[in-house]
């Protein structure tokens, strides 16, 4: 029961792990008041994740166990391009942000423009950086129905926003997640049966090349390795799947099941294997994923918990970091 209790207040604490799963790690407090998030980052350095109940507290951890706190607005995704954090925020003003990661001490903020109609710029999900460096961000409207996406580029050297292309085809509402390989962008969200559908788009117009149904439900996180892409979810019953789809025609490749039950977040990856943990009523686990084979290596069982939201990452593949609830 004293677990049971202590999972529901939802204090937040980080754990380090080997990549190979080896050995169960111990936990490091983080805050008794702080809420995990839905996901985290990592660099060479430090691990980060968003905290508290509107996820408005950044934390990081450096290998020795040192945690660093920041305020922050409100945020859910974020991403590390050189030495600065960058996130959109879900405020109502839809506002990006930028953490100097050498320093840790404040942000600076630029209300983000996604073009003519502004109600796109109010609430924000995903967000990636393309190979020259610069921004695109997702943002939705609240209504009307169908909700379409928007892409909206944050040029990070003129510190300007556009173009912005409305993603017309799309059929989501929420959870969106962007990734960007050459001059395209795959993104996934959840449509109002909690579908999963991927979006290819071509960033030099806006077009939609293809789109796909991904056969998931609720997704979670999307990373692309090479020519493939990867889409983490759930089937109808609730059984966490990862699909592995081919970029250049959109086409699912492989499913693979990683969890009878649970709730999934982030995935990370060295190109070679997959990481992601996720956690139901009796167990959390983090699992290690081929990605070439689509074959589970190994899964290791961290505890018990009532956490629903849990994010793995790594420092320069060398240090795992799990984040989730003190009931563990």
């Amino acid at each position: 029961m004293a677990a049971v209790v202590l999972a529901y207040e939802q204090a937040a604490n980080y754990r380090q792990l080997n990549p190979d799963l080896t050995s169960v790690p111990s936990a490091i407090s983080l805050d008794a008041a702080m809420t995990p998030t839905h996901y985290g980052l990592a660099d060479s350095s430090h691990a980060y994740s968003h905290h508290g109940s509107s996820s408005t507290i950044l934390g990081r951890i450096d290998r020795t166990g040192a945690i660093e706190t920041l305020t922050v607005p409100a945020s859910r995704r974020s991403t590390i391009d050189g030495n600065y954090l960058w996130s959109p925020s879900t405020d109502s003003g839809g506002t990006l942000y930028r953490v100097d990661l050498s320093t840790f001490s404040g942000y600076d903020t630029w209300s983000i423009d996604a073009g003519t109609d502004s109600s796109y710029s109010t609430i924000t999900d995903g967000i990636a950086v393309d190979d020259n460096g610069d921004l695109w961000i997702c943002t939705r409207q609240a209504a009307p129905s169908p909700v379409r996406p928007k892409l909206t580029k944050f040029d990070t050297s003129a510190e300007t926003f556009g173009p912005s292309y409305t993603i017309v085809a799309s059929v989501g509402i929420t959870d969106l997640t962007v990734a960007i390989s050459g001059t395209y962008a795959y993104l996934t969200q959840r449509d109002g049966n909690n579908d999963a559908f991927i979006y290819k788009v071509d960033l030099s117009d806006g077009s939609l090349s293809a789109s796909l149904d991904s056969g998931l439900q609720n997704p979670a996180d999307l990373i692309i390795i090479g020519t493939n892409g990867y889409l983490l979810g759930t089937d109808g019953s609730g059984v966490v799947k990862l699909v592995k789809f081919v970029l250049s025609t959109l086409t699912i490749d492989t499913t693979l099941t990683v969890a009878a039950d649970g709730s999934y977040s982030r995935l990370t990856t060295d190109g070679t294997s997959i990481w992601t943990a996720g956690g139901n009523i009796s167990a959390d686990q983090v699992h290690k994923v081929n990605a070439s084979t689509m074959t589970l290596d190994v899964s290791l069982t961290i505890g018990v918990s009532l956490t629903a939201r849990l994010a793995t990452y790594f420092d320069a593949l060398t240090r795992g970091w799990v984040v989730g609830s003190v009931g563990w």
